[in-house]
């Protein structure tokens, strides 16, 4: 498996802090799709991008309801 770069990871936790602002909730089409019209990033393997997701959640600590 190629590693992926800390650009990319910073581009999943934004994508992922935005949906959930949004969302309220983790929405894996939704976070493909802002990295996609936002960042012009394509995932094609959606289990690297789960755990990307995950780590990016680590990562918060807390959303507003």
């Amino acid at each position: 498996m190629k590693t992926i770069s800390k650009d990319i990871k910073v581009k999943v936790q934004q994508a992922t802090e935005s949906v959930l602002e949004i969302n309220k909730e983790v929405d894996l089409c939704a976070i493909k799709n802002t990295l996609e019209k936002e960042h012009k990033i394509r995932f094609f393997n959606d289990s690297v991008l789960g755990n990307l997701i995950r780590e990016a959640l680590d990562n918060i600590v807390y959303i507003y309801c």
